[in-house]
């Protein structure tokens, strides 16, 4: 049985908790397909300069581009598993798990593993919850790595 898993990547800690998850999960399936997706935001609210803010998401695009590579790596020792990594720039102003739900919906994922800061209350509403998001709007599983 085949099964599709994409891991939400931040940047942060988290990813090595989804990395070892998803390496559990693909190991339980004859053939899986591994997707690693980095979102990186509109940078235009934070300066009133656009070329400021196209450097920003370039700069960020291309670290994240840089960690996927890495984790790519990791995965590719997996026999079952193809893997695929993309880092995209969002430039709507809208919540970073809007764009994930739609790229688990385009790749038809079985499984999305997001991290959860756990920001809660007031920090979780003023930011918009991206892990929220996705578990509120996902049209497949989702698992959420604390």
């Amino acid at each position: 049985m085949k099964r599709k898993f994409l891991i939400a990547y931040d940047g942060s800690e988290l990813s090595e908790k989804m990395v070892k998850e998803v390496k559990l999960q693909a190991s339980a399936v004859s053939e899986a397909e591994i997707y690693l997706l980095a979102v990186v935001g509109n940078y235009d609210v934070m300066t009133n300069y656009p070329a400021v803010a196209r450097d920003i998401e370039r700069e960020l695009a291309e670290k994240l581009q840089k960690d996927l590579h890495e984790i790519k790596t990791n995965l590719d020792t997996l026999d079952n598993a193809s893997v695929y990594a993309e880092v995209f720039i969002d430039h709507t102003h809208r919540n970073a798990g809007r764009a994930i739900v739609e790229y688990a919906s385009e790749k038809d994922v079985n499984l999305i593993l997001i991290g959860s800061h756990g920001l809660g209350g007031f920090k979780g509403t003023i930011l918009g919850s991206v892990s929220n998001q996705v578990v509120q709007h996902a049209e497949c599983k989702v698992l959420l790595v604390k």
